[in-house]
């Protein structure tokens, strides 16, 4: 959409006419010109409801419309090309790590950076590693293992819809909350999950009541510290 100055006037400047007047339009005459401009639109239409006009417009463009790609695009859910707004639980919207609370027989690890004091371990070696870069990374202030958080990111599959968990939620000292996932293989399915991931994140970082969050695929759990060193800055050790 391009808006050309020289085609869009900001301002029109009429003025009342009595009777008949042939030929060109001409500033003679005894009633004075009256402006006309888009104050009274703004002060009646409220800037989201122009956003969301807009959206709607180009949504439909990419919907209805004729073209390249245009009958993949039919098939998408609107959600996909129209994501404003993130939709948390209408019951849980904000959660916290002060209301995990269970036991386990699994394999754990003692945490010191973690508002939680132990990280389950499922898969041992991987999740360890994980855990002790995270302890070690001068780019974290604190983490929570995504373990009865109940941070869960909807997602759809195969038309199915499901619940994506990630591994981390991790708070850097930039004061990023960045969303980590330690995966080495990757299917369809887990593409799926990091997709609904980053659409997640461009949704909160565009509703800005919860600061700046990312996400982050690790393949290689020893190679963590140096990647957060490497995105957000920090000593890592």
């Amino acid at each position: 959409m391009i808006i050309e100055q020289g085609r869009t006037p900001t301002a029109v400047f009429v003025k009342p006419q009595v009777g008949y007047q042939y030929g060109h339009p001409t500033a003679g005459g005894d009633f004075p010109f009256a402006e006309q401009d888009r104050t009274a639109y703004y002060e009646s239409v409220h800037l989201q409801t122009i956003t969301f006009e807009i959206a709607r417009l180009v949504v439909r463009k990419l919907t209805e419309g004729t073209g390249i790609g245009a009958a993949k695009l039919r098939l998408r859910s609107r959600h996909q090309l129209f994501p404003l707004i993130p939709i948390p639980n209408r019951y849980k919207p904000i959660g916290s790590t002060a209301e995990v609370d269970f036991k386990t027989t699994r394999p754990c690890y003692a945490t010191i950076k973690s508002h939680i004091n132990q990280v389950v371990l499922d898969t041992a070696t991987w999740e360890q590693s994980a855990a002790f870069r995270l302890e070690q990374s001068g780019a974290v202030a604190f983490y929570s293992r995504n373990d009865h958080l109940e941070f869960v990111i909807p997602y759809e599959y195969l038309g199915i819809s499901h619940g994506y968990t990630p591994d981390y939620l991790v708070r850097l000292t930039n004061d990023v909350t960045l969303i980590l996932e330690i995966k080495g293989y990757e299917d369809d399915q887990d593409r799926a999950k990091h997709q609904a991931a980053q659409r997640w994140k461009a949704a909160l970082n565009r509703w800005g009541q919860l600061a700046l969050w990312d996400f982050h695929l690790c393949r290689n759990p020893q190679m963590l510290g140096r990647e957060l060193e490497w995105l957000y800055g920090g000593d890592t050790n």
